[in-house]
This record gives structure tokens, sequence and C-alpha cells, in this order.
């Protein structure tokens, strides 16, 4: 009896697996780095950075966004905390064994009081499905 109910359960596992899109399987591969990361302008208090997001030809994504947003950290708050969001930067493509990039330059001015950095998460979608998410931060300025 124990040996049915073991074959049993195995043949419904595998059936529910092979039941979901192949493309939760198949991460392709993905990529970022940042193209701007430094602190500039008066006193050094802006946070530049600029990050470049791709796709290569052997993803199933069809489509990437960046959300990115500034963290600010003040002798009042000794943690970091969010106090401005950007849009959504995004594209949708379709899969087509070419790669695809996005792109977010952002810009923040710091102050006397606080330092501040810039957040970008990156995710590649199928359609509907996350497949890949990273989150980087810029340097604190």
């Amino acid at each position: 009896m124990r040996r049915r109910f073991a074959i049993v359960s195995a043949l419904l596992t595998l059936a529910a697996l092979l039941a979901l899109p192949s493309s939760l399987f198949a991460t392709g591969s993905y990529s970022w780095e940042f193209v701007h990361n430094y602190c500039g302008g008066p006193y050094n208090w802006t946070t530049f950075a600029k990050v470049n997001f791709t796709a290569d030809t052997s993803s199933s994504a069809n489509k990437l966004t960046i959300d990115s947003w500034v963290l600010e950290e003040d002798p009042g708050h000794p943690h970091w905390h969010r106090v401005q969001t950007w849009p959504q930067v995004q594209t949708t493509f379709t899969p087509d064994g070419t790669v695809h990039q996005l792109a977010a330059k952002r810009k923040v001015y710091g102050g006397v009081d606080s330092d501040v950095k810039i957040a970008f998460k990156m995710q590649a979608w199928d359609h509907g499905l996350v497949v890949w998410t990273k989150t980087v931060k810029s340097v604190a300025c």
C-alpha cells in the first residue's frame, strides 16, 4: 500500500511540474552594470547613477523593468529610508534571439545633514512571471 501511495504521489508531482510553463525554469542570462556611479556637484553632495540592464540572446523574457528610488540617512534616522520614488522605466519586446537592453539614469541632491544614494530594482518578466530580479545601490554622497 505504501509503495502504491509513493508511486501515485511521484506521478502527481511530475504531472504538476510538467503543467507549469517551461519559462518558469528557463532563467536565461541577464546582466547589469553601473555606467555612472559617483558623487559630484558642489561639495560632492549630488549622487549621479546610471544602470544598464541586459537580457541576452538566450533569454525567454519579453519585458524588462527598472524601479528606482532615493534612500536617505540623516542624524535623526540612523537607518536608510526611502524618501523619493521615480516612475518605472520598462520595455516590452518579442523574445527573438537578440539582445535587449534598458537603462535608467538618475541624479539626486544631498545636503549638509544627510547622505543620499539611489537604489535600482531590475526585473525580467516572461509573460507576467518574474524570472530574474536584482536590486543594487549607488554610492552614498
